[in-house]
């Protein structure tokens, strides 16, 4: 790594530098002239080829090249070959220089005392640079204008890198978080806590949970919010659900981003931005961007979209929808009162400072691979926690633990008291109904409409697909519908969906239960006052009668349509060819 003169002096005094060693500076032809064969491996030709390649005069260009060719036995047309590819890769000493805010070895942007930007490097110590060459590009900090997050103190940052405890500043960014807001109690301050720390670390990370301030107005949702937000690294606070700035933020910067926002997912789909905002809590997605103007493989970028976010909302997210399984919730407590104006980025630069002196610490370290804590979704959003709470305090990863039994009975409740839920539960109440393996629909229809007023009551359409999308079998047998009892599968259903003090009933699977597949539209027509299995008393055919006029499909057309049954001889009835006859359906609904 090269450091120009006035990187150098920024960390080292004058006296150092003149002590620095020398060496004899040899002139081209110098340098053509001492070299061999054997002396001259493959790295001090490139490097004697890059230097030739950028003389500006083609006439001693030429010279040298051949004096080269004579000393090392080498062609001139292979010289000049070598010679022409590294003039078109741009090796000039005026190149111009990009604008970079992340590359390996880099602890942060940071500025000194006169306000300039510098990159903070860790190699065997730390050091600044207004630039650095790497691979044959030279790169500079983005301007100020593009950096729209608090810059940590290059000199306050250098003294906490030495002297600063991990642990201690641990306490001391919960003590700030707990000046600013009020939270459910004590163990969701060290959540916050290690949070904050979680994103100065994101090298080590393969998944970023989303951080979900929830409540009512005036509860301090934006407060905690903007305060985790500016104490984490690069945080950018923001309303925007732009999806050329969410990819481009975390291409360029792998910051964090801070969102308030009244409501979030009918936002982004809206921005259509949807998919790429879920996107942020994996590594695993990529998104690509066509240039019209480039041909072959330039004409595609690929943009990294992942990274931490922190949410405030006022509109809760909805228990199906697939963003809140990725979110940490925290629910804001009512609790008013006068707080300071201590959560804007000026406010809380000490504290900046002396997390980036965390990072420079510990972002090159090998630090322990862990087990997630718990299965499903909820293990992979605690797990990055777990792992940094490695480096904290042990009350981290104890107040951590005792959150996990709150947060898996909040999802529990919640996914209990969706559509899937409600026929889960409907499904275990109704063990007692299992007969040779078989559980009839119309049974599970009842019971997920139980309590129900008639208008809000679920369709049987509706409850088939959600039976299917649960991975439940359902079968056909005798003009009626079945669900097929598998152990195996219905105990992981009740696992997810039930309280755990259910008992997951134990009842044998009937194996080579003999069932028809069962059409999609089948569900409607067996609940259907036509169905000829349908109990209807006798005081009922009336009512029956008045309701079979009220169905959009004429009743001849949707028993030719749909009714799928076998005869005496075990053949199937061809609707097309064996319609019912007028008195037959009169018959079927005496």
């Amino acid at each position: 790594m090269k450091i120009g003169l006035d990187d150098y002096l920024l960390n080292h005094t004058m006296e150092e530098f003149q002590r620095l060693p020398r060496p004899e500076v040899l002139t081209l032809e110098q340098k053509i002239k001492s070299a061999t064969p054997q002396s001259l491996d493959a790295q001090h030709l490139k490097v004697l080829l890059q230097e030739i390649a950028q003389e500006s005069s083609e006439s001693r260009k030429n010279l040298l090249i051949k004096s080269l060719s004579k000393k090392l036995k080498i062609g001139i047309r292979a010289l000049q070959a070598d010679i022409r590819a590294y003039s078109r890769r741009g090796v000039s000493s005026d190149r111009k220089p990009t604008a970079c805010a992340y590359f390996p070895c880099l602890v942060d942007i940071v500025k000194n005392e006169n306000g300039q930007y510098l990159f903070l490097i860790k190699g065997l110590e730390l050091t600044l640079a207004t630039e650095i060459e790497r691979e044959g590009e030279v790169y500079v900090p983005p301007e100020k204008k593009h950096c729209r997050f608090l810059l940590g103190n290059a000199e306050e940052i250098k003294k906490h890198y030495e002297i600063d405890s991990d642990h201690q500043l641990y306490w001391d960014v919960l003590k700030r978080l707990q000046e600013v807001s009020v939270l459910p109690d004590k163990s969701y301050y060290h959540l916050v806590t290690v949070y904050v720390f979680l994103t100065y670390l994101f090298e080590h990370l393969s998944y970023f949970p989303y951080l979900w301030f929830f409540g009512q107005p005036e509860r301090g949702k934006s407060r905690i919010a903007k305060a985790v937000t500016h104490l984490s690294y690069r945080g950018f606070y923001t309303e925007t659900l732009n999806e050329a700035f969410i990819f481009r933020f975390a291409e360029r910067f792998k910051g964090t981003l801070g969102l308030d926002l009244y409501e979030i997912s009918e936002k982004a789909r809206d921005r259509k931005s949807y998919d790429l905002f879920l996107g942020r809590s994996g590594k695993d997605l990529s998104v690509p961007r066509i240039r019209p103007d480039k041909e072959g493989f330039p004409d595609t970028d690929f943009y990294d979209c992942w990274g931490p976010t922190v949410l405030a909302t006022n509109v809760e997210i909805p228990v199906h929808d697939p963003l809140r399984s990725r979110c940490i919730k925290i629910t804001m407590p009512e609790a008013r009162a006068k707080y300071p104006n201590n959560n804007s980025p000026e406010a809380l630069a000490d504290l900046k400072n002396r997390l980036i002196g965390f990072r420079a610490r510990n972002f090159d370290k090998k630090i322990q691979e862990i087990d997630k804590p718990i299965e499903g979704r909820l293990g992979d959003i605690m797990q990055p926690l777990f792992f940094v709470a490695q480096l904290l305090p042990p009350e981290a990863k104890g107040n951590l633990i005792s959150l996990i039994g709150e947060f898996e009975g909040e999802r529990t409740q919640s996914e209990s008291e969706t559509l899937a839920g409600r026929i889960v539960q409907a499904i275990y109440d109704l063990e007692d109904e299992v007969e040779n393996g078989k559980l009839p629909f119309e049974k599970v229809r009842e019971k997920v409409n139980e309590d129900i007023e008639e208008r809000y009551r679920f369709a049987p359409q509706t409850i088939g697909r959600e039976i299917s999308s649960l991975g439940i079998n359902r079968k056909k047998s005798g003009g009626l519908i079945f669900l097929v009892w598998e152990q195996s599968k219905l105990s992981e259903l009740f696992k997810r969906y039930l309280p755990t003090e259910n008992n997951v009933p134990n009842i044998p699977n009937v194996p080579n239960v003999e069932l028809t597949e069962l059409p999609d539209w089948d569900e409607f027509f067996q609940m259907s006052p036509l169905s000829p299995k349908m109990p209807i008393i006798k005081d009922e055919k009336r009512e029956a009668r008045e309701k079979t006029k009220k169905i959009s499909l004429p009743v001849k057309s949707m028993l030719t349509r749909h009714r799928v049954i076998r005869d005496e001889r075990g053949e199937i009835l061809n609707p097309k060819k064996n319609k019912f006859s007028p008195p037959e359906i009169e018959e079927i609904i005496e």
